[in-house]
């Protein structure tokens, strides 16, 4: 019973925080959210089929966010993901009024389980006392760093909470699931190019077979899911991080 009243007070406090977060910060029409931008992408591949990377998707993104079109030598502010992430986080689904408050108070329940998950695998008996356990889960909320995350609506606290994942479950031994789980940090490569290839490395050389089948498997699973919808979407996502890293950030 304390379970269930728990969960229904907690589920009533998330409710409150996306209405907070919806009245006070994400209705402001001049903030510019990372999480918008792949939302609008994420929406016209799956509800209307369009390429994520076409100049005409990332023409409606420009005019959504700033009302104009954004000069080729700028960073043209698109869809620069792997486009899979469209079918892995159901925000994505949800209208852009609510998706955005909803992704931010997402991310923040994310980070505490993270955090959690990092000090459950300590052998120090201190640090897992229930004031330990607040005092650490609160500089880990309130870190620069994770309130700029939380303040952009950006990906990384989603990403490292996958990562922690996996090497939770790896350290219990369930390596199938964390090699499916580790999977979803390639959502955002630019942040995983190494931590990826080393982790199935060391899992061959370790013989933790279920590991690679587990990590391989969904991952081939992602990279060919999209070509059912929009084709070849290597080259787009290709052209697409080109064009970022070629060009200025500083003013849009």
């Amino acid at each position: 019973m304390r379970k269930i009243l728990f969960g229904a007070l907690l589920g009533v406090v998330l409710i409150g925080e996306v209405l907070v977060v919806h009245h006070h910060f994400t209705s402001r029409n001049d903030l510019i959210f990372d999480f918008v931008h792949r939302w609008h992408g994420a929406q016209a591949l799956i509800f209307e089929g369009k390429d994520p990377y076409s100049p005409e998707v990332t023409h409606h993104i420009q005019m959504e966010l700033l009302g104009r079109p954004i000069s080729p030598e700028h960073c043209q502010q698109g869809f620069l993901y792997p486009v899979f992430i469209a079918f892995t986080i159901p925000h994505f689904l949800l209208p852009a009024h609510l998706a955005l408050p909803v992704w931010i108070v997402t991310q923040q329940v994310l980070l505490v389980i993270a955090i959690w998950l990092l000090l459950a695998n300590t052998k120090l008996a201190e640090i897992r006392r229930p004031l330990s356990l607040f005092a650490l889960t609160l500089a880990g909320v309130t870190y620069l760093y994770s309130l700029l995350n939380l303040g952009y609506a950006q990906f990384s606290i989603y990403l490292l909470f996958w990562l922690v994942l996996a090497w939770w479950l790896w350290d219990q031994e369930r390596y199938l699931l964390a090699g499916m789980a580790l999977t979803l940090v390639a959502s955002k490569p630019q942040l995983a190019f190494l931590v990826l290839p080393l982790w199935v490395l060391m899992a061959v050389a370790r013989r933790r077979w279920s590991f690679v089948a587990g990590f391989s498997g969904v991952m081939i699973g992602w990279l060919i899911m999209p070509i059912l919808f929009i084709g070849n979407w290597f080259s787009g996502f290709l052209n697409m991080a080109r064009q970022a890293a070629d060009t200025s950030q500083s003013s849009v």
